[in-house]
């Protein structure tokens, strides 16, 4: 096995991991970027691929498209609902903690049992943090049960758009280290 594959493998393992970084709401598609401008900047002079600041440029693209998908979602959907901002401020912050808090919960099952914790979680946390920010305003909680229903709907919608973003980025990389 020459160097070169041994780059391009671990450019596409890393990206992996960095993708499934995105499930607990952390800045995958961003890593992504940092690691493909790394291998374009540093990487091996012979058998390079396509590799260059042209992908590069495309995975940007493809990470700033996620990022618009998943707080388009999230926010459209709370602010639907009737939602203050500071629901969707709590939403965001709801959305991190139960991705943590999911995970942990679900880690004694294998692999699946921390994606899955992880997915739901942030859903459940979106949910409860938007219901929260309307509680602050003076709702009563259950008044805040739509907000909270359409926050958690916008959290998975938004975060099934940025997997397939990342997904798109992943294989722009594959395709270019494989030509």
């Amino acid at each position: 096995m020459t160097i070169e594959v041994l780059y391009a493998v671990g450019l596409l393992s890393m990206t992996a991991i960095a993708w499934a970084l995105n499930l607990l709401s952390l800045p995958g598609n961003w890593l992504i970027v940092l690691l493909a401008l790394v291998y374009a900047a540093w990487g091996p002079a012979e058998g390079h691929s396509d590799v260059g600041w042209a992908t590069v440029a495309l995975c940007g693209g493809l990470a700033v498209a996620g990022e618009i998908v998943e707080f388009a979602a999230a926010a459209t959907g709370t602010r639907r609902a009737g939602g203050t901002p500071r629901a969707a401020m709590f939403a965001t912050g709801g959305s991190l903690i139960g991705a943590f808090a999911g995970m942990s919960a679900l880690a004694f099952i294998p692999f699946l049992g921390p994606v899955i914790g992880a997915i739901l979680g942030s859903a459940l946390g979106a949910a409860i943090g938007a219901m929260l920010g309307q509680r602050q305003r003076g709702d009563r909680l259950t008044a805040g049960t739509p907000v909270g229903v359409a926050a958690f709907w916008g959290r998975l919608t938004g975060a099934a758009g940025k997997l397939i973003c990342g997904a798109g980025m992943w294989l722009v990389l594959a395709v270019a280290v494989w030509r």
